[in-house]
């Protein structure tokens, strides 16, 4: 990537956040992403609320370069995926992209996607093998600012080969503050999201204090264009007297997250952004883009105009297909949300031309996007 992706926030900071929201297209877990985070000291993640403004630049780091990849599972004879010590029939599955195996520090985390849901089904490294009968859910899609959801779990699983692990309890998941931060390395996000769970844990195998209850509490930030959490925050607690256990910080720097090329939907939002901001800069306010018809265009695909811009009510694209293609549009806000699209249509070569109806949209910048056999391109539409 020719530019920090990072920057474009940076220079995006007086833009405001209309809405906060993990979704599917763009947070969803993928095999062959990769990932760096770095171990940092512990700060306390702050209140909750909007535009909450979290200062992280001063933690020093404690370990680098934890690398955090993501795999499909292993198939055994095309009848069993294979996740660690279990394995589950493969007609059980829609298919191996319901299953994703993350892969850091000695441990291999397995997760599901179910429909809308994500779901931890177990952990394993050289120590511990842990399996939860009662799925642990991670997240459900959409999350927006302000949702809360509740599940219980079971787990059972052994620690060292031989001492039993049986515990249950809730995971409670709240997107509960959406703000700017600025990193340990000193740049400034804006349009950050952050996710609180609490995963309360009985341990039934305790036979000392049986009905002793644990809190894992993780919190984690999000930002437009990244697929996964630029920061995190760690503690573990007793819940009846809140004695600390142990509490730590990972920072995910955004130039380090290297699916970024092969995701087109999480790169159009940061390109679009980068625009966006270059835009802005050379401007001084971002407002004045030129009123004329503005242009983009796939390589060996698709050319496109679309004009009036800025536009008042209907917004007209104008494209020619110069081969045959599978073809989409969509309009969006800055911040990644579909505001119309248009589904995907095989092309034939030929001249073609549709619009959209922007007079009931807020005056601010939008992002108009293609895509011609997963090839995209981007353009911003100013409304008045």
């Amino acid at each position: 990537m020719k530019h920090p992706p990072f920057i474009a926030f940076l220079l995006l900071a007086h833009c405001s956040l209309s809405h906060a929201q993990l979704s599917l297209a763009y947070n969803r877990p993928r095999a062959g992403d990769k990932l760096v985070k770095y171990q940092v000291e512990y700060k306390d993640p702050g209140p909750s609320g909007e535009n909450v403004l979290w200062d992280f630049s001063k933690l020093k780091t404690v370990n680098e370069n934890y690398a955090v990849t993501y795999s499909a599972p292993e198939v055994l004879g095309d009848s069993l995926y294979v996740l660690g010590s279990n394995a589950y029939p493969v007609g059980a599955f829609a298919g191996d992209s319901e299953l994703v195996v993350a892969t850091e520090h000695h441990t291999q985390y397995f997760f599901r996607l179910k429909g809308d849901t994500l779901l931890l089904l177990g952990h394993e490294n050289p120590l511990t093998q842990l399996e939860y009968v009662l799925p642990y859910t991670q997240a459900v899609f959409p999350l927006n600012y302000g949702g809360v959801t509740t599940y219980p779990y079971r787990a059972r699983g052994t620690y060292s080969h031989t001492d039993s692990i049986s515990t249950e309890g809730l995971v409670t998941t709240w997107a509960d503050a959406y703000g700017r931060m600025v990193l340990p390395s000193g740049d400034t996000l804006s349009q950050v999201l952050r996710v609180r769970t609490w995963q309360g844990i009985v341990n039934h195998a305790d036979t000392v204090v049986p009905s002793r209850e644990r809190v894992l509490e993780t919190c984690r930030w999000y930002t437009k264009g990244y697929r996964y959490p630029v920061f995190e925050t760690v503690q573990s607690y007793n819940r009846s007297d809140s004695t600390a256990y142990f509490k730590t910080a990972f920072f995910f720097p955004p130039q380090d997250h290297y699916y970024l090329d092969t995701d087109p939907a999480n790169k159009a939002i940061i390109d679009a952004l980068w625009d966006l901001a270059n835009k802005a800069k050379e401007s001084g306010d971002g407002n004045d883009a030129g009123a004329g018809a503005k242009g983009m265009s796939i390589a060996g695909l698709l050319n496109c105009k679309f004009y009036p811009n800025p536009v008042v009510s209907d917004l007209t694209v104008a494209y020619e297909v110069t081969a045959k293609a599978n073809v989409s549009f969509g309009l969006y806000s800055i911040d990644g949300f579909p505001v119309s699209l248009v589904p995907a249509k095989v092309h034939e070569p030929g001249s073609y031309s549709l619009s959209f109806n922007c007079s009931g949209l807020f005056p601010r910048n939008y992002v108009l996007r293609v895509v011609a056999n997963d090839k995209v391109a981007n353009g911003v539409v100013i409304k008045k």
